[in-house]
């Protein structure tokens, strides 16, 4: 390890003093290649985890265990002990034995030791590209995937969520960011070998460049996975595909095919991104009572996981769950045996196939207490659960397996009446909720999920491209006494049926809303700090939201503050912030050389829409002389 640890030296010492040097990408894409080897090194740290004298099993060929339906004696109820040779040998494999934990920390390591700026971080991806199993991206700053967006935009959240759960096997938790890519695999889309629906064109764009393997996704699409991640608690989103987006010489194999494209990510990073992305940034995730567990254990005998690529059985169920407007947790087995199941109504399991004792015994004791278990046909035999699904593949038909999807969706809710109560609902399947909480205020996020085929690969049938505008009431079980649209600035008109606040809603195609609830309505916003102030000196100030008795707002609120000097010209400070419980103090530094004169600071709270300024003298700095 120390020569990835001098790499990051290295990379310190070389950069570190730039100022537009920001951050390190550590090892991305390697697991990918990664494998099993029998060298005189590889046997040396196999048998310092295992013991000296150790031989490397014989059954280990590949980075991919063994099937348990090949190994002699298996038991019948698929419940292994926690130390069982297989799995104990693929979870040090994943964890240490590969090497590649241990190498990202060591880069991280050395760029820290050798900088002494605190702002530098480090980051590596696909982070989740791995069996469930905490400790992928080593020690880095921040774990990063990417999603492409085919066929289902909706594909998007079971990534994201799962970054969550490996973030949250280290203490504190890693941070974590989103990359969408900005380009389609043509062989999954639109094969350049098969024919479009009878009648229909060929894709448009083909003509370009026949033999493109790689173009822009579409713009609706890019909307819709916007919506999706932003939803979660990440600090940051990233797109990759740069040709993909923008004209360029066409060398590249990313090829830019939708002239769009660029200009909705534009509007969605100067109308959502940098108004809220401040306010976001600080709202964690609400409390889940609804966990999805994947298990390391069924990897290590079935070799079968998602790999961070949101297909297969298990992640339709996960979508399912959401269109069914459930919002489950990804948990990892290690979740399960730090925190226990209490906190959770629900436990669903899909591809749970085997489990270790532990985990059974957990589970087992979650039912006994109440606790509602979603298993497939596939589950281990030692769980009987409450609801039993039948697992299907996809058929690489958009409209078919999206019928598939939404039945599933309604069975769970039919399964689940009056069984377990909703936060919030819709009347919609197509509309996808998920809540956020700071405070006393809830954040509700709804994404759009219906979609038609265009003629920009709907022809083919794999993907719906276009989105459909979709009428929904939307329910909220909460004593909020408003509701504020965050992009619009403004209230949001609701009435009340009993305990909930309902709202009528109608969702453009594939687009997003983000709500926020209050205890109480917003009554103003106001300015206090000095009437004057020097060059060279600071401005201290605090801005405060408040309802109509003059208390702070309970919620992170975003607020925009412009500076203006005495010319009127906008000065430094000015910007988007996230003002906690509603209040946000302001310290504005006033070089020598500023100008002189009366200086206005105007704030915007952007929830109300509501406003103020205050109007603040600043003089030269007085000096004195003596002899």
């Amino acid at each position: 390890m120390e020569a990835f640890e001098r790499a990051g030296d290295s990379i310190a010492l070389t950069y570190a003093d730039h100022p537009a040097f920001a951050g390190v990408s550590v090892n991305t894409e390697v697991r990918d290649e990664s494998e099993v080897s029998f060298t005189e090194w590889d046997l040396a740290a196999y048998q310092r985890a295992f013991g000296e004298g150790t031989e490397i099993p014989s059954w280990v060929t590949s980075r991919y265990p063994p099937s348990y339906s090949s190994l002699p004696d298996f038991p019948t109820d698929r419940v292994v002990p926690e130390v069982h040779p297989q799995l104990a040998f693929f979870r040090w494999w994943w964890s240490v034995g590969d090497g590649w934990n241990a190498a990202h920390s060591a880069v991280h390591n050395g760029l820290h030791r050798s900088s002494e700026r605190r702002d530098l971080w480090t980051f590596n991806d696909p982070a989740v590209r791995c069996p469930p199993l905490w400790g992928s991206g080593g020690d880095v700053d921040v774990l990063l995937q990417w999603t492409y967006t085919d066929p289902d935009p909706l594909r998007m959240s079971l990534p994201v969520d799962e970054l969550l759960a490996m973030a949250g096997g280290r203490e504190p938790a890693a941070r974590t960011m989103k990359m969408t890519q900005l380009f389609w695999y043509r062989s999954t889309t639109a094969p350049a070998d098969a024919s479009p629906r009878s009648g229909e064109s060929p894709a448009r764009w083909a003509d370009q460049d026949p033999t493109a393997s790689y173009f822009s996704i579409h713009p609706l699409h890019l909307r819709e996975a916007f919506w999706t991640k932003i939803a979660r608690p990440i600090e940051g989103i990233m797109y990759h595909g740069w040709s993909s987006l923008v004209p360029t010489d066409g060398s590249h194999s990313y090829k830019y095919t939708h002239p769009q494209l660029q200009h909705e990510l534009a509007r969605l990073n100067r109308e959502v991104v940098e108004p809220l992305g401040p306010t976001l940034r600080q709202v964690p995730a609400a409390p889940a009572d609804i966990a999805f567990l994947e298990s390391f254990t069924t990897f290590a005998f079935t070799a079968r996981g998602t790999w961070g690529y949101a297909g297969g059985w298990q992640s339709d169920v996960y979508f399912a769950l959401q269109h069914a407007r459930l919002q489950p947790e990804v948990i990892y087995e290690e979740h399960v045996r730090r925190d226990g199941l209490n906190q959770y109504k629900i436990l669903v399991m899909a591809d749970c196939e085997v489990l270790t004792r532990d985990v059974v015994d957990a589970v087992q004791s979650f039912q006994r207490g109440g606790g509602l278990v979603i298993g497939d046909d596939q589950l281990c035999p030692a769980i009987r659960p409450d609801i039993s699904l039948t697992s299907f593949e996809r058929q690489n038909d958009a409209a078919a397996d999206k019928a598939q999807l939404l039945k599933l969706a309604d069975e769970l809710r039919s399964r689940l009446e009056g069984k377990y109560q909703r936060v919030v609902d819709t009347t919609s399947p197509e509309v996808v909720p998920h809540r956020r909480r700071a405070g006393s205020a809830d954040y509700i996020f709804l994404v759009n999920d219906a979609r038609e085929p265009g003629d920009y690969v709907g022809q083919y049938g794999r993907v719906h491209e276009l989105g459909v505008p979709t009428n929904t009431e939307v329910r909220i079980q909460s004593p909020a006494a408003a509701v504020y649209d965050l992009v619009a600035h403004q209230a949001v008109p609701f009435h009340r049926d009993g305990a909930d606040l309902v709202i009528p809603v109608t969702l453009g195609p594939c687009d997003g809303r983000v709500w926020m609830t209050t205890s109480q309505p917003i009554a103003g916003i106001e300015i206090t700090g000095p009437e004057t102030a020097e060059l060279g000196g600071q401005w201290s100030g605090r801005i405060r939201a408040h309802d109509a008795e003059g208390r702070p707002v309970d919620a992170v609120l975003p607020v925009q503050v412009e500076i203006l000097d005495s010319e009127g010209r906008p000065a430094e400070f000015g910007g988007y912030y996230g003002a906690a419980s509603g209040t946000l103090d302001l310290t504005l530094d006033l070089a020598a050389n500023d100008q002189p004169g009366v200086w206005e600071v105007r704030v915007r709270e952007l929830a109300s829409g509501a406003s103020e300024s205050t109007f603040v003298r600043v003089g030269r700095a007085t000096i004195s002389a003596s002899k």
